[in-house]
């Protein structure tokens, strides 16, 4: 499927494709998951139009993989230009308190994060 200039095409093309589950659909359950992961609330009655549009969001990046990138030489920018670079030189380091004082939470000389691995 290649990509038209008009994007209202372009999503209504792609709502067609997933109804016709041409490619993986994002189901009520993955968006509630997906919800809770990121900590957000999302009311129960939005989360079928929220796996619609995360199901026509993938369709849309399904695309891509019909674009022939094999000759495209990776880029830092999309202007040619040199990257600047500094040496790599030892600077002032033994900072610990320094650098963990507006941690909102430390353990010893390290950052605490809550648990987020299931």
């Amino acid at each position: 499927m290649l990509l038209e200039s008009d994007s209202f095409a372009n999503v209504r093309q792609l709502d067609n494709h997933v109804d016709k589950g041409c490619l993986m659909s994002v189901d009520v359950s993955t968006v509630r998951r997906v919800a809770r992961l990121a900590r957000l609330g999302v009311d129960e009655e939005k989360l079928p139009a929220l796996a619609q549009e995360m199901s026509t969001i993938l369709a849309f990046v399904d695309q891509l993989n019909a674009v022939d990138t094999h000759n495209v030489q990776a880029m830092t920018s999309g202007v040619d230009r040199e990257i600047k670079r500094r040496d790599d030189v030892v600077t002032a380091g033994n900072q610990v308190d320094d650098i963990l004082s507006n941690a909102p939470l430390r353990d010893d000389d390290y950052f605490a994060v809550p648990k987020v691995i299931e």
